[in-house]
Formats: C-alpha cells, sequence, structure tokens
C-alpha cells in the first residue's frame, strides 16, 4: 500500500533560535574568514560565514491575461509593478575538520529572513473563493521557507583518506551534493540528471545559474579510487531520497497557484470544487546508486573520458489532480537507469565537455495516470556539448569568459502507458503545451571583468541566458525544456579586496500562450506564466 505523505506544516520556531543568533552573529561580524588554532599540528579546523543581502522589486506590470488566469492569479498578483518583492537576509555557516588529513568532516548551515514576504495572500477578486490557502493565509510550510527566520542544515559528512594497496582511496558518508559529467546549465540531459536535488527555488531567481550552484545535499555513502595517474572510479549509495524543489504556489516566482507543498488546496473553478493538497506519493528512500569510471587516456592529447552507470528514482513529480477523490498530490518514478559517457578535452584555447547519454524506463510528460498513479514512461536519448573560451586583455576589457551549451533529447519508445503520454498528435503547434519527441535547448552566459578599476575594487558583468530552441521535452523537466520559453538576466557586480560583492541585476522569463476568445484569460500555455513578473535586485554580500 502507497502512502501519502504531506510534509509537516511546522512553523520554523525549533530553528528559529539558532537561526537568529546565527544571523545576528553575521550581521554585527566582519572578521576575515580564519583557521582555528587548535594548538596540535594534526589537526586543522576552520570556520567561514557568509552573508547576503538582497533587495528586489518588481519592475513589469501585470500582464491581465495571466493575473486573470485562475490558477495564475495568485503568484501575479503577489505583488504589484515597483513592488518590493523580496528583502532577504541569508547567512551559510560552513565549518571544517580533518585530522593528520585522513579523517574529517564537513557541516554547513543556512538561515534566513525576509522582510518583504506577507502573510495575507493576494488574489484577483473574482477568484476570491478559489484561494489555494485557507482563509487567504500563507501556510506554516511557506511562513517557515519564505518568511523566516528560519534554516536548515546542508552539508554533514564524515570522510576518511586511505591507501587500497599502492592506490589513494576515499570513502565518504552523510549529506553531500555530487555532480558527475562535463554539464554547465542543462542537468535535466546530463549524466548528473537527478543526481542531486535541484534547487528550484533559487534556479528561477538566478537565472543561468549552473547546476552545481543549484545542488542541494542529500544522505549518501561515496567512495573513489585512484587506480593510476589516469584512472578514477567512484560509487554511491543513497539511503535519502528528496524531490526537487520550486517556487511554491502564491509566491512571487511561482509558477502556478496551487503547486508543491505549500498550499492548502486546488481549485478547479472560481466557485470550487477544491481539491485538498495531500503532497506527495512518498517513494522509497534507499537504493538509488551509481557507478562512474575516468579514463585521461594518452591518446587524446589529455582529454578525459567518463564512464556513468546509475540507478535513481525521479527528483521531478507528476501532479495527480483527482476530482474523484477530492485531492492532489505528486507521484514519482522508481527505477529509472541511467547509462552514457563524457568526454573534456581542450581544443584550439576552447574547453570543450560532452554527454550522450541513454535513460531506460524514465518519467514522461503526461496528460493522465493509471491506478498506480503512474504516467508514462520510456527510454530517451540525450545529448549536450558545452564550449568555455577565455579571453585576456583587450582595449575593452582586462579578461573575459564567454560560456555556450546546447543539449538535445529524444523520445525513443515507450515502457509504460504510451497512451498517457501528453502527445502533440492532433495539436495545432507547441503553444498549446504538449509534447514532441525530440527537442533542444541552449544556455549562453557572456561575463567581462575589469581589474582594479580603482585601489581595492574589481568590476565584472554577466549576460545569460537559457532558452528552448525547438520541440518540447518530452520528458519531466522545468520551463526551459520549451520551445521559445526560458529566462535571461543581465547583471554588473563590484568586488572589495575578494571580501565585499555589490550586485545590481535584472531578472526576466519568456514565455507563450493563447488567450482565450474574448482575450481575458489563458486558454492554453507552452510554459511556466513568469514573462511579466521581470525584477531588479541588489545584493550586498560579504565573507568573513
Amino acid at each position: 500500500m502507497q502512502t501519502v505523505m504531506r510534509q509537516s506544516k511546522v512553523s520554523g520556531n525549533v530553528l528559529r533560535p539558532v537561526a537568529a543568533a546565527m544571523l545576528a552573529c553575521g550581521l554585527i561580524g566582519s572578521a576575515a574568514a580564519f583557521e582555528i588554532d587548535t594548538g596540535n599540528p594534526d589537526i586543522t579546523a576552520s570556520w567561514g560565514n557568509t552573508v547576503r543581502y538582497n533587495l528586489g522589486m518588481r519592475v513589469q506590470k501585470r500582464d491581465p491575461v495571466i493575473a486573470n488566469t485562475i490558477n495564475n492569479s495568485e503568484d501575479d498578483y503577489a505583488f504589484d509593478k515597483n513592488d518590493v518583492v523580496t528583502n532577504r537576509v541569508d547567512l551559510l555557516s560552513e565549518f571544517d575538520f580533518n585530522y593528520k588529513k585522513q579523517l574529517g568532516f564537513r557541516v554547513s548551515a543556512a538561515a534566513w529572513g525576509d522582510a518583504a514576504f506577507h502573510s495575507n495572500v493576494n488574489i484577483a477578486p473574482q477568484f476570491a473563493n478559489a484561494n489555494t490557502y485557507n482563509n487567504s493565509q500563507f501556510s506554516p510550510y511557506m511562513k517557515r521557507y519564505f518568511r523566516g527566520i528560519s534554516g536548515e542544515f546542508l552539508d554533514a559528512y564524515a570522510y576518511t583518506n586511505f591507501d587500497l594497496g599502492s592506490a589513494p582511496a576515499t570513502l565518504k558518508i552523510g549529506r553531500d551534493a555530487i555532480l558527475w559529467g562535463e554539464v554547465v546549465s542543462l542537468s535535466n540531459h546530463s549524466v548528473s540528471y537527478n543526481q542531486s536535488p535541484t534547487d528550484g527555488r533559487k534556479a528561477i531567481a538566478n537565472p543561468g545559474i549552473t547546476a552545481k550552484e543549484a545542488a542541494r545535499p542529500i544522505g549518501q555513502v561515496y567512495a573513489s579510487l585512484q587506480a593510476g595517474p589516469q584512472l578514477t572510479f567512484a560509487g554511491q549509495y543513497f539511503y535519502e531520497w528528496q524531490q526537487n524543489t520550486a517556487p511554491e504556489g502564491g509566491s512571487y516566482l511561482g509558477v502556478l497557484d496551487a503547486i508543491m507543498l505549500g498550499p492548502d488546496r486546488f481549485c478547479l473553478t472560481a466557485n470550487g470544487p477544491c481539491l485538498t493538497n495531500q503532497g506527495f506519493i512518498k517513494p522509497k528512500k534507499s537504493g538509488d546508486w551509481g557507478l562512474m569510471a575516468r579514463w585521461k587516456a594518452e591518446w587524446l592529447d589529455g582529454g578525459t573520458i567518463g564512464f556513468y552507470a546509475r540507478e535513481l528514482t525521479e527528483r521531478n513529480g507528476w501532479l495527480i489532480v483527482s476530482p474523484p477523490l477530492g485531492k492532489t498530490y505528486w507521484s514519482f518514478a522508481e527505477g529509472t537507469k541511467l547509462y552514457g559517457v563524457s568526454l573534456a578535452k581542450t581544443v584550439g584555447g576552447v574547453s570543450l565537455g560532452a554527454e550522450v547519454l541513454t535513460r531506460r524506463n524514465t518519467a514522461l510528460q503526461s496528460a493522465s495516470f493509471d491506478a498506480n498513479n503512474q504516467g508514462a514512461r520510456g527510454n530517451t536519448t540525450h545529448a549536450l556539448i558545452n564550449g568555455q573560451v577565455q579571453f585576456g586583455m583587450t582595449p575593452v576589457w582586462n579578461s573575459a569568459v564567454v560560456s555556450a551549451e546546447l543539449a538535445y533529447a529524444h523520445l525513443d519508445s515507450f515502457t509504460l502507458n504510451p497512451t498517457r503520454f501528453k502527445s502533440c498528435t492532433g495539436v495545432q503547434d507547441v503553444s498549446f503545451g504538449c509534447s514532441t519527441n525530440s527537442n533542444t535547448v541552449t544556455a549562453l552566459s557572456f561575463s567581462p571583468a575589469w581589474v582594479a578599476v580603482v585601489p581595492g575594487w574589481d568590476l565584472s558583468a554577466a549576460a545569460r541566458l537559457v532558452y528552448g530552441l525547438r520541440g518540447n521535452t518530452p520528458v519531466l523537466s522545468n520551463s526551459s525544456g520549451r520551445e521559445r520559453t526560458g529566462s535571461y538576466s543581465l547583471s554588473v557586480s563590484l568586488d572589495y579586496n575578494a571580501t565585499q560583492t555589490f550586485t545590481l541585476a535584472y531578472n526576466g522569463y519568456l514565455a507563450t500562450y493563447r488567450a482565450n476568445a474574448a482575450g481575458t484569460a489563458i486558454a492554453a500555455s507552452n510554459s511556466d506564466q513568469l514573462q511579466d513578473r521581470g525584477w531588479l535586485s541588489f545584493t550586498y554580500q560579504v565573507a568573513f
């Protein structure tokens, strides 16, 4: 019997005293990061902290079609043009301990508070009876993760370094975020697919973020062996499972009013019926595994080939809406297999990375579900290639980095429920939100830098774009896997003595929809409807 688990809607009261103390220390401290003097040369320990303050303002007015569409209204009405959408302080605290470079552990924790978050849920007047939160008040879950003050532990692992014969080896146990392969941003098409949970809230708020920056740590046993100067083996076994996160319904960057674990219910029309949000069907916690081998081949002139095999429980879920049961919930596919190869090599000054892989029995975009809460599943082929070029001094900049990544996915065959696949067959075009058998997506970035514009101050800028070129992804994914959709950002940063950074950024989103005949609401859409929620942010970050 499957168990439907609703994540506990407890507030952050238990963590708040600790988080508040951490924030207070961060705000009043300005010392440099330091090594702790233990008095024992065999023991090294360090403690570092990073405090980040972010102030964001919505600069686009509401699109009336989006704002007056049920299940998009709460997100779009959360804030109006020129409103402060975030006024947030974050603290990341990291502690590392090592004994004789053989035994050690690492612990990190985060704390946050956002003064812009308000308890009342806003919505278009005509949907007052269709609010996804009881009594138009955000749930305790939302108050903890979006308002705070609250916190959580992130990394928490112990490790040992030893020799297996003459081969150096490492064993690590605990919560860590490890990604294999050569991917930069488009991890949905990588050998690292769902290797660690993705922080979708962070990814949407920071368009173009790298896969490693968005990865969250998870409980595992990890081992690696350096079998020679050119050959490395690694393996991992997971004893914990977590889903990918996304901005919850009703938050500023929420992609649908009723999704994820924050909302209390899902309303089908302006006057009901409304279905209870039951959270997700709990998949197995343990049993996922992965094996890797990397070979620095002489015949590749310094290039490295990687080989990968993994079994995983999907972290992207199917949203199941069941009026007969009076509830909505999430279901996650188990037992997906992944096999792939990668290549890393520098050619003519360009750092190249490439991957080709197949996923067997993976979860597909689905329009309906069977009695076992399964949608369509199938075998897919994925490929990606990326390149990075560094430019030196020119009359325009001191240095610059250009990065590009291209990914492709193709549905090869079905393994379960082919008639439940959200196919484009019989549909006019991809703007209706259907799925094609293949799709192509790209990620681009350009980052120039200027050193010592004034003594102690460095200047840098960045332009990033993620965009769906052709087709709608056949696999479960975010909006970047759909044609003519994506996100972009433009930013400029000042860095003082490599310890303090001031950043001004504009974040924007790309999407399409088809309005109804009256032009008053969305009739069909191809993506998350964030295209009217461009926002300007100022960030101050200090490390000590």
